[in-house]
């Protein structure tokens, strides 16, 4: 590998630059131009603005690590700080092949496509993220504000009343009350974020990674993305002519999710092995997103190619169905959310309140 210029570190792009970047080079190599030539006219093409320089600074760099005798992979890795697993994969599949023009291109439409999907997903999740923000913000002040206020009048009304009532007590139990709720949805916040993030592996994470994918829509959504990137990375080698069981092995890196990830190298061990590839996918994924199905027709004449990019297809579109259905149904379970959060504060509150002047009319 070589060695990164003293003093220079590595650029980090965005999602959206690196997505540029790749669409630049893709359509150059599929203009005809070397690929060291197509990284130098997407640094000279790129224009003025400052998310544009970064993209030029980059092709720029990668260029003339290339021109020195660099492989490609090399280069990106010592240039770019964070590069996606897909196009990791396809760069190390340049180096082997040398066939630039179709990984780029295929790569070059997964990573567009992944910044709509995801986008579409962000905007679904924006009403609902503001109701529970709000609803947050509203518990916090009534524990913070509102119920210490109301302690502290009724601690002399209430007592001055009946002598017997202790309303700082009552008052303590809605305090309490809102204290365990805040706990609660902290902890599944964290919880969550833990296990988003966490780089471990064993049984305990493989068996939260599976349930992860059995959460309805959520989970369904994540299972497709996951599929859709292992299945553009196949096809990302497939298509140039590596064989589709290293293809899968090297596909399953390039899926987060820890369970589904040793499946997939389950189901290539198993097709090195001479069984064919929808039966190893079939035991490996069961029937989830169909991708048995797609790979039974490869092995009834339709070429791989056409199989795994028909597969990319079809999992594009379920996606998209998923987020119709989530952007359909998470509002009003948000709405619902937070009234019942709401209605549990209200009556944290109201029953102290009722208690101390029954006892006090009393």
């Amino acid at each position: 590998m070589g060695n990164r210029a003293v003093g220079r570190r590595p650029i980090r792009l965005s999602d959206r630059q690196e997505a540029r970047l790749v669409d630049s080079v893709a359509a150059l190599t599929t203009a005809g131009l070397p690929l060291c030539d197509a990284y130098d006219a997407a640094a000279e093409y790129a224009d003025g603005t400052r998310a544009c320089e970064r993209i030029g600074t980059t092709a720029s760099a990668i260029a003339r690590r290339l021109r020195t005798g660099e492989s490609v992979c090399d280069a990106t890795e010592q240039e770019v700080s964070r590069v996606h697993p897909i196009h990791a994969a396809m760069l190390r599949v340049v180096d082997e092949t040398g066939d630039a023009r179709r990984a780029y291109s295929v790569v070059a439409r997964f990573l567009a496509r992944r910044i709509e999907l995801r986008s579409a997903a962000v905007t679904a999740m924006v009403y609902p993220g503001f109701v529970l923000a709000c609803t947050v913000l509203g518990v916090a002040i009534l524990a913070r504000v509102v119920i210490p206020g109301i302690a502290g009048i009724l601690s002399q009304t209430g007592a001055a009343a009946h002598p017997t009532i202790d309303p700082e007590l009552i008052l303590r139990r809605a305090r309490t009350i809102l204290l365990v709720l805040t706990v609660v949805i902290a902890a599944g916040a964290i919880g969550c974020l833990a296990l988003r993030t966490t780089d471990a592996d064993g049984p305990t994470v493989r068996l939260v990674a599976r349930l992860r994918l059995s959460l309805p829509v959520i989970g369904s959504i994540e299972l497709l993305r996951e599929l859709l990137t292992s299945c553009t990375a196949v096809e990302c080698m497939v298509v140039v002519g590596i064989g589709l069981d290293t293809a899968i092995e090297r596909a399953s890196s390039c899926v987060s999710n820890r369970w589904l990830r040793g499946r997939l190298a389950e189901a290539a061990d198993r097709i090195t092995a001479g069984v064919t590839p929808s039966a190893a996918l079939l035991d490996a994924v069961g029937r989830r997103g169909s991708v048995a199905r797609w790979f039974a027709l490869a092995e009834n004449g339709v070429p791989i190619v056409a199989a795994v990019h028909g597969l990319a297809t079809d999992l594009d579109g379920r996606i998209e169905q998923r987020i119709a259905l989530l952007r359909a149904s998470v509002e009003p379970a948000s709405v619902a959310l937070a009234g019942s959060v709401l209605l549990i504060v209200v009556v944290a509150v109201l029953v102290p309140l009722i208690e101390i002047f029954a006892g006090a009319i009393l």
